[in-house]
C-alpha cells in the first residue's frame, strides 16, 4: 500500500510537518510515503527525502483543485502503481505507531477495491476522501480519471461504494463545530475502539501531540 498525502499551497507546511512526523513517530516504511503537491503549491524540501509528484493544470479553488488532483492521481495510477493507495490527507492523523500495517490489513480483509470511512449523514451518502483505492479500479473505470465539477468523493459515490466496504480502522469524524479539544480527536471510536486513523482535524494540534507526547 502506498500512502499518498495530497496538499496545496494552502496546507503544505502542515503536510510537510504531518510527514516528517510519521516518519520519525510512526512505523510506515519511507519508500511507501509521497506527497502530491498542487500546480501552485511549493516544492518538497529536499531534506526530507520523500518521492514527490507534482500537480500541473489544476485549480486553487475547492473543490475544482482537489477534483483535478484526483484525476490526475488516478491518470498517474493506471501506469505507474501496481500496489493500493491509500489517500490520506493532512488534516487527518495516525493513533498507533502501526497505523499502517492497520490501514492496509483492514482493506485487504475486506476483499474489495476500495475502503474507506462512510460519511451518511449528507447526501449522496459517500466514502470520504481519506479512502484505501485499488489501482485496478482506473481500468473498470476509466472515468475516473477525468476532471468533475462536483467534489470527487461525492460525483463518484455509486462507483466507490459499489466496489468498496467499510475500513473499520477509519474514521471521518462527524464534526459540530470547527474546533475541539485534542482529547476530543484521540478519544473518538469507531465500532467500539479507537480507528488507526482519524480524519477532520483541520490544523497542527494532533501531529504536534504526536510529536511531542508520542501514542
Amino acid at each position: 500500500m502506498i500512502c499518498v498525502m495530497p496538499y496545496s499551497r494552502w496546507d503544505a507546511n502542515l503536510a510537510f510537518y504531518a510527514a516528517d512526523v510519521l516518519l520519525r513517530k510512526t512505523n510506515i516504511p519511507k519508500d511507501k510515503l509521497i506527497l502530491y503537491g498542487g500546480e501552485g503549491a511549493p516544492d518538497v524540501p529536499k531534506g526530507m527525502g520523500l518521492m514527490y509528484i507534482k500537480s500541473m493544470n489544476d485549480a486553487d479553488t475547492h473543490p475544482l483543485g482537489p477534483n483535478i488532483m484526483f484525476a490526475g492521481l488516478m491518470k498517474i495510477a493506471q501506469k505507474k502503481f501496481r500496489e493500493p493507495l491509500f489517500l490520506c490527507e493532512a488534516d487527518g492523523f495516525p493513533t498507533t505507531p502501526d497505523w499502517y500495517e492497520r490501514v492496509k490489513a483492514a482493506h485487504e480483509a475486506t476483499g474489495m477495491m476500495v475502503s474507506g470511512s462512510l460519511v451518511d449523514w449528507v447526501k449522496p451518502v459517500h466514502f470520504n476522501g481519506n479512502l484505501v483505492i485499488d489501482t485496478r479500479i482506473v481500468k473498470k473505470y476509466p472515468w475516473l480519471a477525468r476532471q468533475v465539477v462536483m467534489a470527487w468523493d461525492c460525483f463518484h459515490s455509486e462507483i466507490l461504494m459499489g466496489n468498496g466496504a467499510d475500513n473499520g480502522e477509519i474514521l471521518n469524524a462527524r464534526r459540530t463545530f470547527r474546533s475541539y479539544p485534542t482529547d476530543w480527536w484521540f478519544n473518538l471510536k469507531k465500532n467500539g475502539k479507537t480507528p488507526a486513523w482519524i480524519h477532520g482535524c483541520q490544523n497542527f494540534q494532533c501531529w504536534e501531540r504526536i510529536d511531542k507526547d508520542g501514542f
